[in-house]
C-alpha cells in the first residue's frame, strides 16, 4: 500500500509595505527570485496592493503600490512563512512591514479561475 500524497492547502499572504518603503530598486530581483515558485505552482497568483481611489488601469498604478498580496499553495503555513522570510522584499528590511505581514488559510472554490 502506498502512502497518500501530502495535501496542499491555499494561503493568502498580505504584505503591506512599511513606511518609506523602497521597492523599486529591488523589484527586478524580487520577480526573478520568485520565478521558480510560480513555475512550481507554489505561488498561484500575486500582485501589488493599491491605495483607495487608484485603479489598476491607471498609468501610474505601478508607482503607487503599497504592498503585495499572494495566493500560495503549500502543505503548511510554516512552509509559506519560511519562503516569504527569504524574499528580498522581506530580508532587505526596505519594503514589507514585518509586523503587519500575515499568512492566512483560505478556501478557494474555483482554483482554476482565469483573469484577462
Amino acid at each position: 500500500m502506498t502512502s497518500p500524497s501530502p495535501q496542499k492547502n491555499y494561503f493568502l499572504v498580505y504584505a503591506p509595505d512599511g513606511p518609506n518603503s523602497h521597492r523599486g530598486p529591488l523589484a527586478e530581483e524580487h520577480m526573478k527570485q520568485n520565478e521558480g515558485a510560480f513555475k512550481s505552482g507554489f505561488i498561484r497568483l500575486g500582485g501589488g496592493l493599491l491605495p483607495p481611489g487608484t485603479k489598476s488601469t491607471d498609468s501610474d498604478a505601478l508607482q503607487k503600490l503599497t504592498g503585495s498580496f499572494v495566493i500560495v499553495q503549500a502543505e503548511t503555513e510554516e512552509q509559506v512563512w519560511e519562503a516569504f522570510k527569504k524574499d528580498i522584499y522581506y530580508t532587505s528590511g526596505k519594503v514589507w512591514d514585518h509586523e503587519k505581514l500575515t499568512v492566512a488559510p483560505v478556501f478557494i472554490p474555483m482554483p482554476e479561475a482565469k483573469f484577462d
